[in-house]
């Protein structure tokens, strides 16, 4: 009897052990790889696995942090980490993110993934993307030729942030900074403003220009070049060519090869000629920078444009931005401010109520699109300022170009 009630009593306690309430599972590495591929400017678009030296943190429902460590702990433990059943979000980074520095690409990824209880939660493989815009400066023959002096050029994506290129003179060997310049958009800043500064024919000249609907994963290809004004003067202009945005470079990530700089082979060449015009009999504006939109009281605004691009629409898409916070955030809520014409999203239906711009797949092929934005009065009256609409388009010849509408609401 005694040894019967011994078993007995063991038995009980291991019956309450399975039973006793788990409460952490398993979030396993077992099979998970983190690819890592190539920098902004190379044209390739295969990955590898990343080193060993990526950060891995885990954060709670709370953001907060509750774990960090290098993908090479994490491969070489083989098992996983132990947390309390929850939801979760995984962050990986190639480095630290600096607000702007030269040959710093950081490549990252975040997902998000739940523990339950008393088992194994499996991630799989994780690609990382750029997680900056990027940006390098040249000067053409034409304008080296009448420098005088030391010269510099600065990009600047978070304000109070600018990255400086230097321009040596150099008793007329001009010698540029050629480094890539890499900037975050932590501050969730859409706009790289350009600044020139130096010597040029004996007098110093300064310029800027402001870039918008910049992204991760762009390369803005900047070019100052020789213009010649009305006065027979030479001064100093910009080019923005060569940039890359197609969706794939979305994808790239770490092994930057940053000493091979070529040129790519999908890289647009030229404007192609493409325009945004006033329709012939559409006469109430004459300045694509400056619609003042009437009141209905004035009358029905009448404001007509077409879009000419000789070698068929390949691309069409709007960045919007404007100075009315509300107008902002209508924006953000319909799907944010930059939109594909050619493959819209649902959300961009609301957009298209308040400012008509034609959409859809038709678009595709065509030399001339014709956008009657008439309609957009009386909605847009709602939100007083100015609201910029930068049209880009891009033709099949991989030729690019934007040109801005603004509308003024006073």
């Amino acid at each position: 009897m005694a040894a019967a009630a011994l078993v007995c009593a063991v038995s009980c306690n291991e019956d309450f052990r399975r039973h006793e309430e788990i409460t952490t599972g398993i979030l396993s590495f077992a099979n998970f790889t983190i690819h890592s591929g190539l920098d902004v400017e190379v044209v390739s678009k295969s990955t590898t696995e990343a080193s060993g030296d990526y950060i891995i943190n885990v954060y709670d429902a709370d953001a907060e942090l509750v774990r960090s460590v290098t993908y090479a702990e994490v491969k070489q433990s083989g098992y996983g980490i132990e947390l309390s059943a929850g939801n979760y979000s995984l962050e990986v980074l190639s480095g630290t993110l600096q607000i702007c520095a030269f040959d710093a690409p950081v490549y990252g990824a975040t997902t998000d993934f739940s523990i339950v209880a008393g088992e194994k939660t499996e991630l799989g493989d994780i690609t990382c993307k750029i997680l900056q815009c990027a940006a390098t400066v040249d000067y053409d023959d034409a304008l080296k030729e009448i420098m005088t002096g030391d010269g510099k050029a600065s990009v600047e994506v978070t304000s109070g942030y600018p990255l400086a290129y230097n321009l040596l003179y150099n008793g007329g060997n001009i010698i540029r900074e050629e480094r890539i310049g890499y900037f975050s958009l932590e501050s969730g800043a859409t706009t790289m403003v350009v600044t020139f500064s130096g010597k040029v024919n004996g007098s110093t000249q300064k310029m800027t220009k402001v870039i918008s609907g910049i992204k991760a994963g762009e390369l803005r290809q900047i070019r100052f070049i020789k213009k010649v004004n009305a006065e027979g003067d030479a001064t100093i202009d910009i080019t923005v060519n060569g940039y890359v945005e197609d969706a794939d470079l979305l994808a790239y990530i770490a092994a930057p090869q940053l000493d091979i700089i070529g040129e790519d082979p999908e890289a647009p060449k030229g404007d192609g000629d493409i325009r945004l015009l006033f329709e012939p009999d559409c006469t109430m504006f004459d300045d694509l920078s400056n619609i003042v939109v009437p009141t209905l009281e004035q009358g029905a605004m009448d404001l007509r444009l077409i879009i000419m691009a000789p070698g068929g629409i390949k691309k069409l898409g709007v960045v919007i931005e404007s100075t009315n916070s509300a107008f902002l955030g209508a924006v953000q809520a319909a799907g944010g401010p930059e939109l594909d014409l050619v493959n819209p999203s649902a959300e961009s239906e609301v957009i298209f109520q308040v400012v008509p711009f034609p959409h859809g797949s038709d678009l595709l092929g065509a030399t001339e699109v014709h956008l009657d934005l008439s309609a957009a009065q009386a909605p847009i009256l709602g939100f007083a300022g100015s609201h910029t609409f930068t049209m880009k388009v891009t033709d099949n010849n991989n030729c690019r170009n934007e040109v801005a509408v603004t509308m003024i609401v006073q």
